[in-house]
């Protein structure tokens, strides 16, 4: 059918050049070259790199020649742009002027100034430098009709690209400017110093005394907690901080942000972000995406987890998703060469995050890395400047978007109703636990969602404070390794539960309260009332070989006797209520699941880590026993792929509502045949590839069709 709008908003689709020194310095004739060559491509965006050092090499004597003849050349062909902003290459002259402006860690090593991260921008002269910059930056750039947006913070983190041979991770900024900031929020946390010595079981006698933790003490926590806290608040409000600067300036364009990867993979104590935290703060959030990364496993599952993840948390708060980097060229790190990047892995990589529901994606990089340790890497041209395959197959997708972009910017992933639970207190235990990684969380989180994602059922990764700010959005909420809750959570989750919502927990759920400490009993907070259980005995698995056995048929799936994997934890419960089911038994006949009814919902606990025993095992009783929640809290995906896991398939609304969007894909290297059933949309007759126009009629509610290796179908379809 046609394709018939009078939509008018935009899906910018761009490429980054490397004004920044990523590449050599170019003259006025080579940027325009370059920039005709973005233009023919059919790509309407580029996205500039911008060096502080570059812009100010010396104290208040602006230098925009090289940015000026890229905007100049921008203008002239009809690109527009986005500029975005490194802070953290600051001017060689920063630290001769204030040398007391370098980052420090927890071991007092100190981190000069070496091209980067630039200095601590906790110190109050070098900040107002930067905020001087940015204003005068914006003055500048927000004069050509040709500025799109700004990116100020690319892959935020306390200090950023960093390598140290010999030395293990380490924590910043202890210097005394970040100190002092530090003793300014526990301030407005605390108010009085004796609060504060209640909580971290301390007899400081002013707030000037106080020292940030450097290491974990055995029988401490809280300042710990404290710690990770005000990092995690610090970044948030260093991210306003430069909006803010800009918008001072330029109140016209969008101003975003974008993290280096979801932060449910990241261990919050070395500097990274929370996702939800920096999204409230920007126009826009997004994420960088890099599935032949020279230091990952290529998993599309991962991708999907990243891009549902980082969406989720722009959701949250009303804000849209781009893709901030999205890999153009093969992945190099050191020595280390990831597979080469074809053609189709550039059209499959863009048409996910559609189907995952960004609204624009900058390719990343114009160029390869022209020196230092990513050097012959992530470019979509060749160190030439010549066009390659990927490039074309830019071009083609380039294509595509000019003549559906406003429809892309409108379709979104139909509403989910299954919510996975991002809970930031079990990560703020992580320094307290002895863990470097955030791999138990991280894995749990995405164990339970590569069910999900093999099956096709949407899902949103809520944090804590968006679930308590609207529980009533999802019929079901999956917490895994929510080893630590607050009070407030605990309350809201009984009130969920109670309201007829189903909970689905597994082993040492509510082991900590929110600040560090346990309870009477686990879970904690009385939520043995909600789950008709309390822990009788929990014990670390040191194999995979621990089973439970199912002994009552009332999970949907689940049969007497089949047997369900047991990794990392194997816990038994004690029962407390006569409306709570004994499912399976570890053991000696002890109880290892559990269902309870309360009040108008049910809760289910099961006594081990269900994602990392399907992450790590595959383990086919798990993948059941999710399956079959899904099912019992009444949830049905909107595609149903026979066989199972063939096709990636996203089903996005578009406007009002009686549209959609059918986004096919093949991940795997050979031809998939398929069914696919579209239960909730039984009024697809036909839709249209809007890649190919190929059509595929809809027979019955179910559609048959053949996708090739590493193919894309995105079908169109309307009421």
């Amino acid at each position: 059918m046609a394709h018939t709008h009078s939509r008018t908003r935009v899906y910018p689709l761009g490429l980054w050049y490397g004004v920044g020194k990523v590449t050599p310095v170019f003259d006025a004739s080579k940027i325009r070259d370059d920039l005709r060559k973005v233009k023919d491509l059919g790509v309407g965006f580029v996205r500039l790199w911008v060096n502080w050092r570059d812009i100010e090499p010396r104290p208040s004597a602006y230098a925009f020649g090289e940015l000026k003849e890229a905007m100049d050349e921008a203008e002239e062909i009809g690109l527009s742009v986005v500029i975005q902003v490194y802070l953290e290459f600051g001017p060689d002259w920063l630290p001769k002027l204030y040398p007391d402006a370098v980052f420090i860690s927890e071991s007092d090593l100190k981190l000069y100034h070496q091209g980067s991260p630039g200095v601590c921008l906790d110190h109050p002269s070098v900040r107002r430098h930067a905020e001087r910059f940015l204003v005068e930056l914006a003055g500048f750039a927000k004069k050509y009709s040709s500025l799109y947006a700004w990116d100020v913070w690319s892959e935020p983190q306390i200090v950023q690209w960093v390598f140290r041979l010999g030395f293990p991770k380490s924590v910043y900024c202890y210097c005394e400017h970040s100190v002092k900031r530090f003793r300014e929020w526990l301030k407005e946390v605390y108010v009085s110093i004796d609060a504060l010595n209640a909580a971290w079981h301390r007899s400081f006698n002013s707030f000037e005394e106080v020292q940030p933790p450097r290491f974990v003490v055995l029988h401490y926590a809280k300042e710990n907690i404290d710690w990770v806290e005000f990092n995690v608040w610090k970044l948030k409000e260093d991210l306003r901080w430069r909006v803010e600067t800009i918008k001072k300036v330029d109140r016209e364009h969008l101003v975003a942000s974008h993290a280096a990867t979801s932060s449910v993979l990241l261990n919050p104590l070395f500097g990274h972000p929370d996702d939800w935290e920096m999204s409230k703060v920007v126009d826009v959030w997004g994420t960088s995406l890099y599935p032949k990364h020279a230091h990952r496993v290529p998993d599309p599952a991962v991708d999907s987890f990243i891009l549902t993840s980082v969406r989720s948390s722009a959701d949250a708060w009303g804000k849209s998703f781009w893709i901030g980097e999205l890999q153009g060229g093969q992945g190099v790190g050191g020595l280390k060469i990831a597979d080469v990047v074809h053609p189709e892995d550039i059209n499959v990589w863009f048409w996910q995050s559609v189907a995952h529901g960004s609204k624009g994606a900058f390719v990343y990089h114009s160029y390869p890395m022209m020196w230092g340790y990513e050097s012959s890497g992530y470019g979509l041209l060749d160190p030439a400047g010549n066009l390659t395959n990927r490039a074309r197959a830019l071009a083609s997708i380039s294509n595509i978007v000019r003549e559906y972009g406003d429809m892309l910017a409108e379709a979104r992933p139909l509403k989910a109703k299954c919510a996975l639970l991002y809970n930031k207190h079990s990560y703020r235990l992580l320094w307290v636990l002895q863990e470097e990684s955030a791999a138990a969380f991280s894995r749990s989180l995405l164990g339970v969602y590569r069910v999900l994602y093999k099956h096709n059922v949407p899902v949103d990764v809520v944090s804590i404070e968006q679930f308590m700010n609207d529980p009533s959005s999802y019929v079901l909420l999956m917490a895994p390794f929510s080893i630590a809750v607050s009070k407030e959570f605990s309350g809201a989750l009984e009130r969920f539960v109670s309201s007829g919502g189903v909970l689905l927990a597994d082993a040492r759920f509510g082991w900590f309260k929110e600040d560090g400490w346990i309870d009477g009993e686990i879970p904690c907070y009385n939520l043995s009332r909600v789950l008709g259980a309390r822990e009788k005995s929990c014990r670390s698995l040191t194999e995979s070989k621990a089973v439970m056995r199912v002994v009552n048929e009332v999970v949907p799936g689940l049969k007497c006797g089949d047997i369900v994997g047991m990794w990392h934890y194997a816990e038994t419960m004690e029962l407390l209520s006569e409306n709570t089911i004994p499912v399976a038994e570890v053991g000696s006949a002890e109880t290892a699941l559990t269902i309870n009814n309360y009040d108008r919902g049910f809760a289910l606990w099961v006594g081990t880590s269900i994602g990392l025993a399907y992450e790590n095992m595959r383990d086919l009783g798990i993948e059941k026993l999710i399956k079959g929640v899904v099912e019992l809290a009444g949830i049905r995906p909107p595609a149903i792929v026979d066989p199972v896991g063939a096709l990636e398939v996203r089903v996005l609304t578009v406007g009002g509502g009686g549209e959609r969007l059918v986004v096919m894909i093949n991940q795997g290297l050979e031809e998939v045949r398929a069914k696919i059933a579209f239960p909730e949309d039984k009024w697809l007759e036909k839709i249209r590839d809007i890649i190919t126009g190929k059509s595929y009629v809809v027979r019955g509610g179910e559609l048959e069709l053949s996708v090739p290796p590493r193919g894309v179908i995105v079908g169109y379809s309307r009421q």
